[in-house]
Order: structure tokens, then C-alpha cells, then sequence
């Protein structure tokens, strides 16, 4: 592949920092609800969110450039394809997500030292560690990312029969609420720290799940999962955040927790035994390699 790479592909990629700053710059700035379902002028536009017309103009123009929004004459729209994704009360809403890429844009920036020293600048604990807002705003980002998992995960694997789950690391739960909407014989325990399952808790009500959902407070490297208690464990986005050993540690836990015939579900990044695939675990700080399979 490399040696068909024109120049002009080398320049596109160096350039993509600018089209991934634009996107999240409009997000952060509230230029997709100031749009809406509708069409507005650059002035109206300016107006709503409180900046300079000539500023948004340009900002709506390169988001025209990049596919997000489209322009008859001087209005602009945010097209019908994408407003589930990127308006806030989107069905399949990325605005949290896209204002985590943002918050850990600085990080990013400092890849010299990560690729120096070896380790990432900071390990996404210590980065949500800090306060309270950057944990919700990574807890909410994780609904956004998870919704369309828990449609693709049961295509490849059936989880119909399962009645008993423990969501391990759960943050807002989505995987959780989601299976358990669409399998109501199915009981999950959620498990993780305070500030998530405060979170959870509230994702629990605007599901409207009843006493199907219970909670376990906790870090699951202190917490007892108990044994045979569970015949679906699902940890997800969990293990690119830690080492080996809390992982294997982890993992031992959880299969002491299955039942005979118990299954457990990891998702998350990965990489595959070239380390270079896929691109989005290749681009991650430190993704697990995939086990080999014999």
C-alpha cells in the first residue's frame, strides 16, 4: 500500500488535524443547535452562540468544505443524515463524544513526549482523575460510543437466552439498558466507582428500567465479583486503561463469576498480531494486543 501513496494522500493526512479541529471546534461552540433542523444565516448563526459574524462565517464555510453542512446561497444547513448524530437530542447524539476528543486534544499535542519516553503523558486515569466534570464529560461520552455497539454485538454473538449480567466498568450503563430493553427477561448488576454510577442512575430512569438494574460501587480491582453468580459478564472499554496484571487479574475475576456455560463479552480497542490494524486501535495510546488464539 505504501508504495502507491501519491503525494497529495501524504498531504491530506498532514492536513487532518485541521478538518478534526474544525468539526470539534463547531461542536464545543454550539454551531449544530444554533443551526438546528433548519437553515440559518452566518449572521443569525453568530448571533445565537454569541460570536463574530466574519469568525463564523469562515467556520461554516469549512464545515461546508468538510461534508457537515451544506450552503444554498448565503444559508447554511446541517444535513437531514447527520442531525441524529450531531444535534444533542439526536437519536444517535456524538455530541459528548466529540467534546471528549476535544478535552483531550492537548494530550495529542504532546505525542513528541509519548513517542520520547515511551509512555503516554498521562493514562486516562489520572486524566479523568482531576475533577468531576471531566469524569462526566467521559462517562457521557461513553453512551455516545457505546449505542451503536450494543446493536452490532449481539449480531455476532446471541445473547437472547441470558438472564443474569454483570456489566463490569459500566460508566452510563448503555449496554446494559439498551440489552435489557430489548431482552426483558434479562437482570444486570452494574458495576463501577460513584461518580459513574451516578451517572448510570440517571440513564436508568430515562430508560425507564426498573428493579431489573441494580448497582455495585465499586473499583473493580478491590470488588468481588463472587462466584457462579453470573451467566453474561461484559467488560467493555476497560482494558486499553490498564496494565497486564490488573487485567489478567480482572479477567480471572470475572470468569470465577460465570456460571457453566457463562459467556463474557470484551469490547473495546485492540490490535491485531502486526500491532498495525485496525487504524483506530493503532492511533490509541496503548491498546492491548489481541491474545493469540492457540
Amino acid at each position: 500500500m505504501s508504495d502507491t501513496i501519491e503525494p497529495k494522500e501524504i498531504m491530506k493526512t498532514a492536513r487532518g488535524f485541521m478538518l478534526s479541529k474544525t468539526l470539534l471546534m463547531a461542536n464545543e461552540l454550539g454551531v449544530f443547535e444554533a443551526l438546528g433542523r433548519g437553515s440559518e444565516s452566518a449572521a443569525v448563526v453568530a448571533d445565537k452562540i454569541l460570536l463574530s459574524e466574519k469568525g463564523i462565517e469562515r467556520l461554516l464555510n469549512a464545515l461546508c468544505s468538510i461534508g457537515m453542512l451544506t450552503k444554498e446561497g448565503d444559508v447554511y444547513s446541517l444535513p437531514e443524515s447527520l442531525r441524529e448524530y450531531l444535534l444533542r437530542d439526536g437519536d444517535a447524539s456524538l455530541n459528548n463524544y466529540l467534546n471528549l476528543y476535544a478535552h483531550f486534544w492537548n494530550v495529542w499535542s504532546d505525542m513528541k513526549t509519548v513517542i520520547r519516553d515511551g509512555e503516554p503523558a498521562k493514562s486516562m486515569m489520572e486524566l479523568l482523575s482531576k475533577d468531576e466534570d471531566t469524569k462526566e464529560m467521559f462517562i457521557t461520552a461513553m453512551a455516545d460510543r457505546s449505542r451503536e455497539a450494543t446493536r452490532l454485538i449481539p449480531q455476532v454473538v446471541d445473547i437472547s437466552a441470558k438472564k443474569n449480567m454483570i456489566d463490569v466498568g459500566c460508566g452510563p450503563g448503555t449496554y446494559s439498558f439498551e440489552w435489557m430493553k430489548t431482552y426483558p427477561g434479562l437482570k444486570a448488576t452494574l458495576l463501577d466507582i460513584e461518580p459513574a454510577l451516578e451517572v448510570a442512575k440517571r440513564y436508568k430512569q430515562v430508560y425507564g428500567i426498573g428493579n431489573e438494574a441494580t448497582f455495585m460501587p465499586g473499583d473493580f480491582r478491590d470488588t468481588d465479583l463472587g462466584n457462579e453468580s453470573y451467566d453474561l459478564a461484559l467488560v467493555a472499554n476497560l482494558l486499553q486503561m490498564y496494565g497486564a496484571d490488573d487485567n489478567i487479574k480482572l479477567l480471572s475475576k470475572v470468569y470465577n463469576a460465570l456460571t457453566t456455560g457463562g459467556m463474557v463479552i470484551i469490547h473495546g480497542y485492540t490490535l491485531d498480531d502486526s500491532e498495525t490494524e485496525p487504524l483506530g486501535s493503532a492511533l490509541q495510546p496503548s491498546p492491548p494486543k489481541v491474545m493469540p488464539t492457540s
